[in-house]
């Protein structure tokens, strides 16, 4: 029973894939003006990457979410400390741990209003 599940869970995450490719595409060419929502198609991506246990592709789609939010969209919100933690989580996993603490120390600097978690 638990192999189903998990296979499901697999499937759903490779059809998620196509469809946030897809979304990635459009956000990209969607040009100057589209940051949040670029951000968003390469957190999402970043994750089900992830999800998938494909590291190498998710690492990059991380790093520039994490990049467009801290730098261009200024935010300091719960989805950056979200973003942060899973790839500190990724990189803890990758045996980086240097790497893994720094990000986990900058997720733990934001701080959200009325403290929330």
């Amino acid at each position: 029973m638990q192999y189903a599940a998990s296979d499901r869970s697999i499937e759903e995450h490779v059809e998620a894939l196509g469809k946030l490719q897809q979304a990635l595409a459009i956000s990209r060419k969607a040009g100057p003006g589209n940051d949040k929502e670029l951000a968003q198609s390469l957190c999402a991506l970043g994750e089900v990457e992830y999800n998938l246990g494909h590291t190498a592709e998710a690492e990059p789609l991380l790093k520039e979410a994490i990049e467009l939010k801290e730098n261009v969209l200024k935010a300091q919100d719960k989805e950056l400390k979200e973003l942060l933690g899973t790839y500190a989580r990724m990189l803890y996993k990758q045996n980086r741990i240097e790497e893994s603490e720094a990000l986990a120390k900058r997720a733990r600097a934001i701080n959200l209003p009325g403290g929330l978690e």
